[in-house]
């Protein structure tokens, strides 16, 4: 009985831990990416603990297991979370450093005490996997973002003043005034042998 809690146990921390550290590692490469949910961390991580305990009975196999599960990996990173090439190579470098580090500080919280290694091996699953599940149900929608009741606005009209008519002038006639025409005055035929006016 305690043989299989401890195995619960230990498959449940290393299913949410894997997922912890797939969703951190994605959130520090990449913080606004759409695709970055702790469910799909989930996910890949059940798939990672399929392959990590396969390859386990396999021997050799399994190191070409593992590089399958890699390439697998990074397709995964470039095309369902579109992370690009420099960013997929990453997210698996952190992921493939991170246990160290987590090693060590397991190390320094247990101090070889069977009590602190239950606690951990028990304690830590259920806060992430809790962590994630109250997060997901205390999720509200803020006022912001809460839909508006529809206000019934009244039809706008455009009105139009009319102009006052003013009557139209009524075109004036035009008077024409007869202009008497001025003939030239008669000049009497000058007499034979008179010079001309224009010499005398």
């Amino acid at each position: 009985m305690i043989d299989s809690a401890l195995l619960i146990g230990a498959l449940a921390f290393g299913w949410s831990v894997w997922a912890a550290m797939l969703w951190g590692a994605v959130r520090i490469v990449d913080p606004s990416n759409e695709h970055n949910t702790f469910a799909h961390a989930l996910l890949w991580s059940a798939v990672h603990l399929i392959v990590a305990l396969t390859m386990q009975h396999m021997w050799l196999m399994g190191m070409f297991l593992l590089a399958g599960w890699c390439l697998l990996m990074f397709r995964i990173l470039t095309a369902a979370y579109e992370l690009g090439i420099l960013r997929s190579l990453g997210v698996l470098a952190l992921i493939g450093l991170a246990p160290f580090a987590l090693d060590k500080a397991i190390e320094i919280i247990v101090g070889g005490s069977a009590l602190m290694g239950a606690i951990v091996l028990f304690g830590v699953p259920a806060g992430i996997l809790g962590g994630w599940w109250y997060a997901r149900r205390s999720r509200k929608v803020t006022p912001v973002d809460e839909p508006q009741p529809a206000v019934a606005l009244p039809e706008a009209r455009v009105v139009r003043e009319r102009a006052e008519s003013k009557p139209e002038p009524e075109p004036q006639s035009e008077v024409v005034t007869p202009v008497a025409s001025t003939a030239p005055a008669p000049v009497a035929p000058a007499a034979p042998g008179d010079a001309p006016r224009f010499l005398r």
